[in-house]
Protein backbone atom coordinates (compact mmCIF):
# COMPACT_ATOMS: atom_id res chain seq x y z
CA UNK A 1 0.00 0.00 0.00
CA UNK A 2 2.81 2.42 0.78
CA UNK A 3 4.26 1.92 -2.71
CA UNK A 4 0.90 2.69 -4.32
CA UNK A 5 0.47 5.74 -2.12
CA UNK A 6 3.98 6.91 -2.96
CA UNK A 7 3.32 6.59 -6.69
CA UNK A 8 0.05 8.46 -6.47
CA UNK A 9 1.46 11.15 -4.22
CA UNK A 10 4.56 11.62 -6.32
CA UNK A 11 2.73 11.74 -9.61
CA UNK A 12 0.03 14.00 -8.30
CA UNK A 13 2.48 16.34 -6.64
CA UNK A 14 4.53 16.63 -9.78
CA UNK A 15 1.50 17.40 -11.83
CA UNK A 16 0.39 19.95 -9.29
CA UNK A 17 3.68 21.75 -9.34
CA UNK A 18 3.92 21.82 -13.09
CA UNK A 19 0.40 22.99 -13.62
CA UNK A 20 0.45 25.63 -10.94
CA UNK A 21 3.69 27.04 -12.23
CA UNK A 22 2.28 27.23 -15.72
CA UNK A 23 -0.83 29.06 -14.56
CA UNK A 24 1.21 32.03 -13.53
CA UNK A 25 2.75 32.36 -16.98
CA UNK A 26 2.46 36.09 -17.35
CA UNK A 27 6.06 36.61 -18.31
CA UNK A 28 7.59 38.60 -21.11
CA UNK A 29 5.27 37.29 -23.79
CA UNK A 30 3.87 34.10 -25.12
CA UNK A 31 5.92 31.31 -26.59
CA UNK A 32 5.06 29.17 -29.59
CA UNK A 33 3.02 26.02 -29.01
CA UNK A 34 6.08 23.93 -29.78
CA UNK A 35 8.28 25.88 -27.35
CA UNK A 36 5.62 25.74 -24.63
CA UNK A 37 5.29 21.99 -25.00
CA UNK A 38 9.05 21.49 -24.96
CA UNK A 39 9.62 23.70 -21.91
CA UNK A 40 6.72 22.29 -19.91
CA UNK A 41 7.81 18.78 -20.84
CA UNK A 42 11.31 19.43 -19.53
CA UNK A 43 9.91 20.76 -16.26
CA UNK A 44 7.64 17.74 -15.84
CA UNK A 45 10.40 15.29 -16.66
CA UNK A 46 12.76 16.95 -14.18
CA UNK A 47 10.10 16.83 -11.48
CA UNK A 48 9.48 13.14 -12.04
CA UNK A 49 13.18 12.39 -11.80
CA UNK A 50 13.54 14.38 -8.60
CA UNK A 51 10.46 12.84 -6.99
CA UNK A 52 11.58 9.35 -7.94
CA UNK A 53 14.62 9.92 -5.71
CA UNK A 54 12.50 10.43 -2.61
CA UNK A 55 12.87 7.38 -0.41
CA UNK A 56 9.68 5.46 0.26
CA UNK A 57 8.52 5.72 3.84
CA UNK A 58 9.22 2.53 5.76
CA UNK A 59 6.35 3.14 8.16
CA UNK A 60 2.98 4.83 7.98
CA UNK A 61 4.32 7.63 10.17
CA UNK A 62 7.02 8.35 7.57
CA UNK A 63 4.39 9.70 5.19
CA UNK A 64 4.65 13.21 6.62
CA UNK A 65 8.32 13.60 5.73
CA UNK A 66 7.70 11.94 2.38
CA UNK A 67 4.94 14.41 1.54
CA UNK A 68 7.02 17.37 2.71
CA UNK A 69 9.86 16.39 0.37
CA UNK A 70 7.49 15.99 -2.57
CA UNK A 71 5.77 19.30 -1.85
CA UNK A 72 9.12 21.09 -1.85
CA UNK A 73 10.04 19.62 -5.24
CA UNK A 74 6.69 20.35 -6.79
CA UNK A 75 6.47 23.87 -5.44
CA UNK A 76 9.86 24.74 -6.95
CA UNK A 77 8.77 23.25 -10.27
CA UNK A 78 5.57 25.24 -10.06
CA UNK A 79 7.63 28.39 -9.72
CA UNK A 80 9.56 27.48 -12.88
CA UNK A 81 6.41 26.81 -14.90
CA UNK A 82 4.86 30.10 -13.86
CA UNK A 83 7.38 31.76 -16.12
CA UNK A 84 5.80 30.17 -19.19
CA UNK A 85 3.19 32.11 -21.14
CA UNK A 86 1.03 29.91 -23.37
CA UNK A 87 0.04 31.00 -26.85
CA UNK A 88 -3.56 32.08 -27.23
CA UNK A 89 -4.73 28.80 -28.80
CA UNK A 90 -3.42 26.78 -25.84
CA UNK A 91 -4.09 29.29 -23.07
CA UNK A 92 -7.41 27.89 -21.85
CA UNK A 93 -6.26 24.28 -21.68
CA UNK A 94 -2.93 25.33 -20.19
CA UNK A 95 -4.59 27.37 -17.43
CA UNK A 96 -7.01 24.55 -16.64
CA UNK A 97 -4.08 22.13 -16.37
CA UNK A 98 -2.23 24.55 -14.12
CA UNK A 99 -5.28 25.13 -11.96
CA UNK A 100 -5.83 21.41 -11.52
CA UNK A 101 -2.18 20.92 -10.64
CA UNK A 102 -2.44 23.70 -8.06
CA UNK A 103 -5.39 21.87 -6.54
CA UNK A 104 -3.31 18.69 -6.38
CA UNK A 105 -0.52 20.53 -4.59
CA UNK A 106 -3.01 22.10 -2.20
CA UNK A 107 -4.38 18.64 -1.40
CA UNK A 108 -0.88 17.38 -0.66
CA UNK A 109 -0.14 20.40 1.52
CA UNK A 110 -3.41 19.90 3.41
CA UNK A 111 -2.70 16.22 4.00
CA UNK A 112 0.84 16.93 5.16
CA UNK A 113 -0.52 19.57 7.57
CA UNK A 114 -3.14 17.16 8.90
CA UNK A 115 -0.54 14.45 9.44
CA UNK A 116 1.66 16.88 11.35
CA UNK A 117 -1.30 17.58 13.60
CA UNK A 118 -2.02 13.96 14.46
CA UNK A 119 -4.32 12.57 11.77
CA UNK A 120 -4.16 8.83 11.29
CA UNK A 121 -1.72 8.26 8.38
CA UNK A 122 -3.68 5.42 6.80
CA UNK A 123 -6.94 7.36 6.85
CA UNK A 124 -5.28 10.58 5.65
CA UNK A 125 -3.61 8.89 2.67
CA UNK A 126 -6.82 7.10 1.68
CA UNK A 127 -8.67 10.40 1.87
CA UNK A 128 -5.96 12.07 -0.22
CA UNK A 129 -6.26 9.34 -2.84
CA UNK A 130 -10.00 9.93 -3.13
CA UNK A 131 -9.55 13.70 -3.29
CA UNK A 132 -6.87 13.44 -5.97
CA UNK A 133 -8.81 11.00 -8.14
CA UNK A 134 -11.10 13.49 -9.88
CA UNK A 135 -8.44 16.19 -9.99
CA UNK A 136 -5.95 13.79 -11.60
CA UNK A 137 -8.48 12.83 -14.26
CA UNK A 138 -9.15 16.48 -15.16
CA UNK A 139 -5.46 17.31 -15.05
CA UNK A 140 -4.57 14.45 -17.37
CA UNK A 141 -7.18 15.57 -19.92
CA UNK A 142 -6.05 19.20 -19.77
CA UNK A 143 -2.39 18.29 -20.36
CA UNK A 144 -3.44 16.11 -23.28
CA UNK A 145 -5.26 19.11 -24.74
CA UNK A 146 -2.08 21.18 -24.34
CA UNK A 147 -0.05 18.39 -25.94
CA UNK A 148 2.45 17.77 -23.16
CA UNK A 149 2.67 14.00 -22.69
CA UNK A 150 5.36 14.31 -20.05
CA UNK A 151 2.83 16.10 -17.86
CA UNK A 152 -0.09 13.79 -18.62
CA UNK A 153 1.98 10.86 -17.40
CA UNK A 154 2.16 12.45 -13.98
CA UNK A 155 -1.39 11.56 -13.04
CA UNK A 156 -2.15 7.91 -12.41
CA UNK A 157 -5.13 6.48 -14.24
CA UNK A 158 -8.16 5.88 -12.06
CA UNK A 159 -10.61 3.28 -13.04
Amino acid sequence: MIAQVRLRIATAAIAVAITAVALSGCGSGTVSPRALRARAGRVCTASVRRSDRIALPRTNSGGTAFLAQGIKIFQSELDALRKLAPPRDLATAFHIAVSDSRQQLDALIGTEHNLRHGDDPVVAIKQLDVELGAINDRDREAWRAVGVPACTNLSPVHG
